[in-house]
């Protein structure tokens, strides 16, 4: 029973491509409600491991990490807050289909955790928020060469938005 696995994953290596993928990109935070309208930008940093099907076709688990992004300033019930994303992290299994031009698209079931601190200076006072959604990621991109590509995408929790455009190399 131990061995089924280990065929599996054999097999599994033989009959498909694989390489390590890193990225950068360029996030954006957005969320607007009656009582909460939030912009915050920052860096996202990822690696995954995509494992191509031929035919255009690849599966790639992801792992992306935000740390520190700006914060934002915004007036709940006439107290001044200041808003910042302190962690974005998120796990993803990232479907993408390749066109023979390098244009592609991707769907990906995502997890993410976001961690969020609000400060009330008139108060002096701090809460810290962590909010743990699943989504569907939605985006596309262009790969210039065997090593790298401009990729955009966007994903929505409740009535968050996060949107990134950023590189990605394949080693």
């Amino acid at each position: 029973m131990k061995t089924l696995p280990i065929i599996a994953i054999l097999t599994f290596s033989l009959t498909a491509q694989a390489d390590l993928v890193g990225g950068i990109a360029k996030t954006n935070l957005t969320t607007e409600d009656k009582a909460l309208t939030l912009d915050i930008d920052g860096l996202t940093a990822s690696v995954g491991y995509q494992v191509d099907f031929g035919d255009g076709w690849s599966l790639t688990p992801m792992y992306s990490i935000n740390e520190g992004s700006e914060s934002d300033e915004m007036v709940f019930a006439q107290i001044n807050l200041e808003v910042e994303s302190k962690k974005i992290s998120s796990v993803e299994f990232v479907v993408k289909y390749e066109f023979n031009s390098g244009l592609y698209v991707l769907a990906a079931p995502s997890y993410v955790e976001m961690e969020i601190e609000i400060y009330a200076k008139r108060y002096d006072l701090t809460l810290r928020a962590n909010a743990y959604e699943t989504a569907i990621k939605l985006g596309g991109g262009y790969r210039f060469n065997d090593s790298v590509s401009v990729e955009y995408s966007q994903v929505t929790y409740r009535k968050t938005d996060i949107s990134s455009i950023g590189i990605v190399y394949n080693f």
